[in-house]
């Protein structure tokens, strides 16, 4: 039985990702929770609503309830990197290969996500000399999660995590 991962909290921290789509631009907000799980995904194309932002908002929830249940970021973001669109387009931010569609930029902005918090934790750990525990940080070893709490104006905290096997 896959383990869920709890309800929603009122606040998460995520990040907006434009990639170069056609006829517009995709917009993916991908959420983390609080031990910085990637938690939803939010996907939008351009500024119109019509059939292409119905079924964005629906591959949007699809993927957060799968999130949710705890599927790896990693599997979904394969799965749908390489489903075509109509048109691609080059994106200069995802250099190698066009954009093929909006399934395609939503896998590579996950993957994005994903490689810009283990860049933000591999920095973090190189600054506290390899050793993230005695620099006042937490590690997680039994679900391989590394949280990197730092504190911001207001005295809140800022959690960068991850919980992907390789």
């Amino acid at each position: 039985m896959v383990e869920k991962l709890g309800e929603r909290k009122r606040i998460l921290y995520g990040r907006t990702i434009r990639v170069r789509t056609y006829p517009q631009s995709t917009y993916v907000v991908v959420n983390r929770n609080e031990s910085g799980k990637m938690w939803e995904v939010f996907i939008r194309v351009g500024k119109s609503g019509g059939e292409i932002n119905g079924l964005s908002q629906g591959l949007g929830i699809v993927i957060s309830c799968t999130l949710r249940n705890g599927t790896d970021p990693r599997e979904i973001a394969r799965h749908l990197k390489g489903i075509h669109g109509e048109n691609p387009r080059w994106d200069a931010d995802f250099p190698g290969s066009p954009i093929l569609g909006v399934a395609d930029a939503v896998g590579r902005a996950m993957e994005k996500d994903i490689e810009i918090i283990e860049s933000a934790i591999d920095n973090k750990r190189e600054e506290s000399n390899d050793n993230v525990v005695d620099s006042g940080n937490s590690v997680d070893g039994d679900s391989n999660i590394c949280v990197v709490d730092s504190t911001v104006k207001g005295g809140s905290k800022n959690v960068i995590g991850y919980d992907y096997q390789e």
